[in-house]
């Protein structure tokens, strides 16, 4: 997909597409649970990848792509029902960038038609019209780790939070080590949150009897573990047996605890792979993209990574959907520098020289 949309926004199209085929392979090679598991990750990617150039052709003025986008969003929202929620951002961005209501409204009728069959299917046989059910759980498990952490176990949440290869450097820091995480340790209450299985190596987690018993009795209060205590009250909450306010409180504390935990969630999605330097550098160069002219691919992918950041416990998984984008934001930039030092060093010193040649002769 990438071969097929982005060489025509490189310079070095044969290099650029070497770059994007070895990356590719070598990350996801590494990150066997995209290959291993049966998941909707890799369809996601796809369609990400495809809804965003169509995205960004709308913005260079190719408006004729709006109906494309609708129909591919619409099945990126039934892949992964997160993008529902930030459809009103891809809206706004193209009225924004075309000042027509018509062609907003295009793009909310054609997901309308798309979604919609699967809305009333859910409606007949669960009888919630919703594209998935575990948004209560997801957000619940998320929460409970904010509400209820000690300000003594953030060291803990730090190591539990990085990638694997990069704990050693943490350990360093913190003192923290991987005994920590067993039954009885400090940081037991992340022992989930510590486990790891987007590398090839797999960073394995446990459930304590504590946890189990929650699991199978639906008593949150047994849990050890704060995430599965948190995922046990969002079972709860999706059966109706209470509402999310008669658990969580909106009040001054809870949102400074959420405030200042943001830079951990930020952390903790950034890197996936056997790689994780690399991954780190992937990551990020999409948000430098949005200081150029094709900020309009990331617009898709920055919007979920914000989303997961705010409402998820942004466990690295969720953001393989954006690894398309992020493979062509990194190779864009890479390969603008690689024709930079080419103008600027190579050509300009064989200029130079040649200067220097005829003012000699």
């Amino acid at each position: 997909m990438i071969f097929l949309f982005g060489l025509n926004y490189f310079k070095s199209k044969i290099l650029s597409s070497i770059v994007i085929f070895a990356l590719g392979i070598l990350l996801l090679y590494t990150t066997p649970r995209l290959i291993n598991f049966f998941n909707n990750e890799p369809l996601s990617i796809f369609l990400v990848i495809l809804s965003s150039f169509y995205l960004l052709k709308s913005f260079e003025g190719r408006t004729r792509q709006i109906l494309i986008i609708g129909v591919v969003f619409g099945l990126l929202i039934l892949t992964k029902a997160q993008f529902l929620m930030i459809t009103p951002i891809v809206v706004l961005a193209i009225f924004v960038k075309t000042r027509s209501f018509k062609k907003a409204l295009i793009i909310v009728s054609t997901v309308l038609v798309v979604i919609t069959p699967w809305l009333i299917r859910n409606k007949l046989i669960f009888g919630k019209p919703a594209i998935a059910s575990r948004g209560n759980t997801v957000f619940a498990a998320r929460i409970c780790t904010v509400v209820e952490h000690e300000p003594g176990e953030v060291k803990y949440m730090f190591y539990a939070f990085t990638h694997p290869k990069l704990r050693p450097y943490i350990e360093k820091i913190t003192a923290v080590k991987e005994s920590d995480f067993n039954e009885g340790g400090y940081g037991q209450r992340f022992n989930r949150e510590h486990g790891f299985d987007m590398a090839s190596e797999i960073v394995r987690s446990t459930q304590f009897k504590g946890d189990i018993l929650a699991r199978s009795s639906g008593d949150y209060k047994s849990a050890i573990q704060l995430r599965v205590k948190g995922a046990v009250i969002g079972e709860n909450i999706e059966q109706g047996k209470f509402k999310f306010l008669d658990y969580f409180h909106i009040n001054a504390e809870n949102i400074f605890r959420y405030t200042y935990l943001l830079p951990l969630y930020f952390w903790r999605g950034l890197c996936f792979s056997s790689f994780p330097v690399i991954a780190l550098l992937l990551m990020l160069s999409q948000f430098l993209i949005v200081m150029t002219k094709l900020r309009g691919i990331v617009i898709i992918s920055l919007s979920s990574h914000v989303f997961h950041l705010m409402f998820t416990h942004n466990i690295v998984r969720y953001h393989i959907v954006e690894f398309g984008i992020m493979l062509f934001c990194f190779v864009y930039f890479l390969d603008n520098l690689i024709d930079y030092l080419r103008n600027n060093l190579f050509l300009g010193k064989k200029h130079q020289n040649s200067f220097i040649s005829k003012g000699m002769n």
